[in-house]
């Protein structure tokens, strides 16, 4: 009989994660260690007849109980895992081919064992299937077999038979195990989950010994009475043999699967702070990519040497009757953008350009219709001259924050040679451009020794070291800059240098400010003060002097029972915001009520907020008293809460400004359940 019970717990992150996986079903011996059907003679009875022994050891193949513990770190499809488990079978003794009463007690062997080793995780279809491999250490436990001579003739039971572990045997023996599980999801959480394992001893063996008499058949009317039982224990017909066991066995499981996923329940809490780890990536579907051939990055085409294909491939998985689509975009203010799209994967600058003349500085990508997925972007010139510019030795640094963006240092030099004139940024259009991924513009602050683009001599080359600075929100994942410079020719050709590089990865920012304050909203009593107003009463705690606070309230949430006796909503002015009447921060009123008018309400006023800020003309420390008045969703008229229960969340954000002057700030978020019973 499968025994159901099997509960996992899984603990997910990106490509990471812990299961913890117990099971119980049967266990069922294999191989030799199951009994065998040949027997050997052991020894012949002194009338003849035999004493029968099994190769085997257990009783049958018939299963038994067992369990198992299972916890896997996964890294990705494949993990490493940890085995504990337990099983029982029974022991099987040697056997009189002899008619005489016998009876039997005892007889079981069990034990424990531990290991560890690699799991790999696969889906087909909807099911999820788990291939695992372990090796490690098998403790046993025995139950001495014993068997009697029970006769009635006989005022006690004669022991004529015992199996037990041998004095010489070890006490513990190395395993080695494969299994699968085998899952297909029920519902959000649950799942059906079966496994089925093979576990082998290996190296050394486990001992027993049997100790066992022959019978003595005086009569011999080949059955043994009691009188010739009590001759068993005579010296002369007491044998002892050991024999070796090694455990083999098919454990089988069935339960189910239980997820458990990354939840809070009542007031939650979490610290953030401007450490940004790493830049965020799309997470590609398929293990390819789509590299670009030609034109080259940063390459330079003019009369003498024509642009006439974009070419790429694929690496990796291919694309399933793939579209793909150029994007061909001039880099300059209101440049224009040239697409085409084709199945192969090559296009003709004819096909891109068509009857336009291109000239000038250009980034290009392509990108697979059907999935969304994209080369990385790569630049050439287009120019009537002879030019060479390029950026060389780039290199960007954090700064650190500005409030919630990211300050950044980038540096880089610029080469240039020409026979047709200097590199000069005095025209309308030419100059230093700085972007996001999306190309949109970026201000930014030319540092160090040159603070102004300089003129470059085309002949002999020339090389200008520039370090720029540039503040970007969170939203941003890369930079890209470009130099544009002023037309050479002053004839109807156009002949402006121009290049451009993308800097995709932006570095860590960690901010060590951050990393040692800590912010917490404490003791906070939450009472009704009105229908509808609700008040925050309690301590903003900082671990160290700041200069002013912030509080937004970014989320709320209610649910009213019945459903109908609220309506919710009913001022844009009031629910779910701060409200002026009443609201102090360190038992002071002279609060900034920020964005007041976001509602666009012909309604709004000064008295209602989500974001309120108050300042200090010096540093505050300890705990900062708040008394906040927020407006709430509210029973219908004439109801209160003992007819209309009304649940609600309430999240605020709390930055705290720990520099006196500056916009340097941490923050936390809060949130708080609560009903108006």
């Amino acid at each position: 009989m499968l025994i159901l019970g099997l509960l996992s717990l899984s603990l997910f992150g990106q490509n990471k994660g812990v299961e913890i996986n117990f099971s119980a079903g049967t266990t069922m011996p294999v191989g030799r260690y199951a009994k065998e059907t040949r027997p050997s003679v052991s020894e012949e009875f002194p009338t003849g007849a035999k004493l029968t022994q099994y190769y085997g050891y257990t009783k049958s193949r018939k299963g038994t109980s067992q369990f198992n513990l299972d916890v896997d770190y996964f890294f990705g499809k494949f993990g490493i895992g940890l085995s504990v488990g337990q099983f029982k079978h029974q022991i099987a003794g040697l056997k009189y081919d002899i008619s005489m009463p016998v009876g039997f007690e005892g007889g079981n062997i069990g034990g424990f064992y531990y290991g560890i080793g690699p799991v790999y995780k696969a889906g087909i279809g909807k099911f999820t299937v788990d291939f695992t491999a372990r090796t490690g250490m098998m403790k046993p436990d025995y139950t001495n077999f014993t068997g009697y001579y029970n006769g009635e003739d006989l005022p006690a039971p004669i022991p004529v038979l015992i199996t037990e572990p041998a004095p010489e045997s070890g006490t513990s023996l190395l395993y080695g195990s494969f299994g699968v599980r085998l899952s297909y999801p029920l519902s959000g959480k649950l799942s059906l989950f079966t496994k089925v394992d093979y576990l082998t001893g290996l190296g050394n063996k486990f001992k027993v010994a049997d100790t066992y008499y022959l019978p003595v058949d005086y009569n011999r009317d080949q059955e043994i009475n009691g009188f010739e039982a009590s001759h068993f224990t005579q010296i002369d017909y007491k044998r002892e043999e050991i024999r070796t066991l090694k455990p083999k066995m098919l454990n089988i499981g069935i339960g189910l699967t239980y997820t458990v996923g990354r939840k809070h329940a009542g007031k939650t809490f979490e610290k953030k702070h401007f450490a940004a780890k790493k830049s965020i990536k799309p997470i590609k579907r398929e293990k390819r990519k789509i590299l670009l051939i030609t034109p080259e990055n940063g390459a330079q085409f003019n009369e003498h040497k024509n642009l006439k294909n974009f070419q790429w491939k694929v690496v990796g998985k291919p694309f399933e009757n793939p579209t793909y689509i150029i994007e061909v975009r001039e880099l300059k203010a209101r440049g224009r953008i040239f697409l085409a799209r084709t199945k192969k994967n090559t296009v003709t600058a004819q096909e891109i350009f068509k009857d336009y003349k291109p000239s000038g500085q250009y980034i290009w990508r392509v990108i697979e219709q059907n999935t969304g997925e994209s080369s990385d972007k790569e630049t050439f010139i287009m120019t009537h001259c002879d030019v060479n510019l390029s950026i060389d030795n780039t290199e960007i640094e954090c700064e650190g924050y500005e409030g919630e963006n990211r300050k950044y240092k980038i540096c880089f030099d610029v080469t240039y040679s020409s026979s047709v004139g200097d590199l000069t940024y005095n025209n309308s259009g030419s100059g230093l451009m700085v972007y996001d991924q999306n190309y949109n513009s970026l201000s930014y602050n030319l540092t160090g020794t040159n603070t102004s683009l300089q003129t470059q001599t085309g002949s002999p080359q020339s090389t200008v070291h520039y370090c720029f600075e540039t503040t970007v929100d969170p939203s941003v994942t890369s930079i890209g800059f470009g130099l544009q410079g002023d037309d050479l020719d002053p004839s109807p050709i156009i002949c402006q240098p121009g290049v451009s590089n993308d800097v995709d990865e932006l570095p860590d920012c960690l901010c060590d400010e951050c990393d040692s304050i800590r912010i917490t909203m404490a003791n906070i009593n939450i009472s009704q003060q009105t229908p509808g107003v609700y008040t925050f009463d309690g301590n903003i705690n900082v671990n160290v002097p700041v200069y002013g606070v912030e509080l937004q309230l970014i989320y709320y949430n209610y649910s009213a029972n019945p459903g109908t006796c609220s309506t919710g909503v009913n001022s844009v002015e009031t629910s779910g915001m701060f409200l002026q009447n009443g609201t102090s921060i360190n038992n002071s009123t002279s609060i900034q009520f920020i964005n007041e008018s976001a509602s666009q309400s012909a309604n709004s006023n000064t008295h209602a907020s989500k974001d309120i800020v108050y300042t200090s003309s010096g540093p505050l420390t300890g705990g900062i008293p708040v008394h906040l008045n927020i407006g709430l969703p509210e029973p219908l008229t004439g109801m209160d809460g003992g007819c209309c229960q009304i649940d609600y969340q309430v999240c605020f954000k709390v930055k705290v400004f720990y520099e006196d002057g500056t916009c340097k700030t941490c923050y936390t978020t809060q949130c708080f359940n609560f009903n108006n019973q």
